[in-house]
């Protein structure tokens, strides 16, 4: 039996064979790529340092807002409650524990078009010390790795490190910037991969 094709479509050789693995691959590179982080997917659910957005030059001029599941604002709200100048003036997070900061298009400094999610989670002790420690990735508003030029924005370096040399500005408080007033307000990026 022969296959019928849409008229003006000509079967030449293999190609239409080659094509339907082509389109096989692309799909199947695409679903690794652009996974889904279901970890984070409650996060809305979670506590938030700050009321409203705020302006971030180090997430792309955005407004950001940071959300952090019960374990790590637990260790949140410990740090607040202590005395400053003490030792348990240092942020120490324990495994398991979830940070996400979401974030806006900037128009004119209110919240435009929803942007990328900045995920960090706190993996063992010395499990990646050259990574503080934390998973970190770049997420799309439906929670999918981010995947930009070509780059997957996920892991303990490579595309990251953008974020982990940022971060380890604030290395001695667990890579944590907290709140608002925290954030660098240099223009000029760390060095790594941008976004």
């Amino acid at each position: 039996m022969r296959a019928r094709f849409p008229k003006g479509v000509r079967m030449a050789g293999g190609a239409v064979l080659i094509l339907a693995a082509s389109a096989a691959l692309a799909l199947s590179a695409r679903g690794q790529e652009l996974r889904k982080l279901g970890f984070i997917q409650d996060y809305l659910t979670w506590s938030s340092t700050s009321q409203a957005p705020v302006f971030s030059s180090s997430h792309g001029r955005r407004l950001v807002r940071t959300h952090l599941n019960p374990p790590a604002w637990a260790e949140w709200q410990r740090f607040q409650r202590a005395p400053e100048g003490s030792p348990a003036k240092l942020l120490n997070f324990p495994p398991g524990s979830l940070v996400v900061k979401d974030s806006w298009e900037n128009v004119d400094g209110k919240p435009g078009d929803r942007a990328y999610l900045f995920v960090m989670r706190k993996e063992a002790p010395n499990a990646r010390p050259d990574a503080g420690d934390w998973y970190w990735a770049i997420a799309t508003p439906d929670f999918r790795v981010l995947r930009w030029e070509g780059k997957i924005f996920e892991g303990y370096a490579g595309n990251v490190q953008y974020c982990i040399n940022c971060h380890k500005l604030v290395e001695g408080n667990d890579y944590f910037f907290g709140s608002p007033d925290k954030l660098p307000k240099k223009e000029g990026p760390p060095s790594g991969s941008g976004y």
